[in-house]
């Protein structure tokens, strides 16, 4: 079971088939045992909340595009982003898309709220997969809904079954917590709901911040990141900015 760190169903992930879940595995283990000798994870996937785009936090934006061109991630996963319905809202997610590619070529997913209806070719040009409700983004990790305690919904019952934590991106909290149900022959299973904030200009609709998931030795590991009002944020004592 993945662990978290604190600080401050369907079985095809995506509709587009050149894409593959990043992982730590014995078949990358080159790639794994030099990124841990350069002090780099075995995987990184940056997690980012709720745009609000085009009324984002620009300074925040910026700051992040900067971060993923310079630590080039496994990948990048966008969380409840607006959909095409929304002219304004999604001309300028694309733009911060358009941002990013200029920076990074990796693996970019996006996992739309339920009730949108995005296609692949809504977002081929840019080379950005939209994963399904409920997909893995990293090894033990799934892309939750807007509202994580959605029982009702079958989505906690969805995470306990594959064995799985959740990652949401919609909700506006920046935390990670615990949740536990009774197992078979005894005791609990435990897995993490991990909320990684909002980007938003807007400080009402949430935590400004985003998330990290991050193998190390084998143990994926959650990192919730605060951004402060100017920007900038700071992940594994290195400081990132805007500027």
């Amino acid at each position: 079971m993945a662990r978290g760190a604190r600080d401050g169903g369907e079985a095809s992930a995506t509709n587009d088939p050149d894409f593959s879940l990043p992982e730590a595995s014995a078949s990358a283990g080159a790639r794994g045992a030099t990124a841990r000798n350069h002090g780099r994870p075995a995987l990184q996937v940056v997690v980012l909340p709720r745009l609000w785009a085009p009324m984002h936090h620009h300074l925040a934006v910026t700051a992040l595009t900067s971060f993923v061109g310079n630590i080039q991630p496994d990948a990048v996963a966008f969380l409840n982003p607006p959909g095409p319905e929304i002219g304004e809202m999604w001309q300028a997610f694309t733009g911060v898309l358009e941002g990013f590619r200029a920076v990074y070529e990796g693996p970019i997913l996006t996992r739309f709220s339920d009730n949108q209806r995005v296609r692949a070719a809504d977002l081929a040009a840019l080379r950005v997969s939209v994963i399904a409700p409920l997909a893995p983004i990293a090894p033990g990790w799934l892309a939750g809904p807007d509202n994580p305690m959605q029982a009702d919904g079958g989505v906690i019952g969805c995470a306990q079954q594959a064995g799985s934590s959740l990652v949401c991106g919609g909700t506006g909290r920046l935390r990670i917590t615990g949740r536990a149900a009774p197992a078979k022959g005894g005791g609990s299973d435990v897995w993490l709901v991990f909320e990684c904030g909002s980007l938003a200009e807007d400080r009402h609709t949430g935590t400004l911040g985003f998330g990290v998931l991050e193998d190390n030795a084998g143990d994926i590991k959650a990192y919730p990141v605060r951004i402060d009002a100017d920007g900038a944020f700071t992940l594994h004592g290195i400081r990132h900015s805007a500027r």
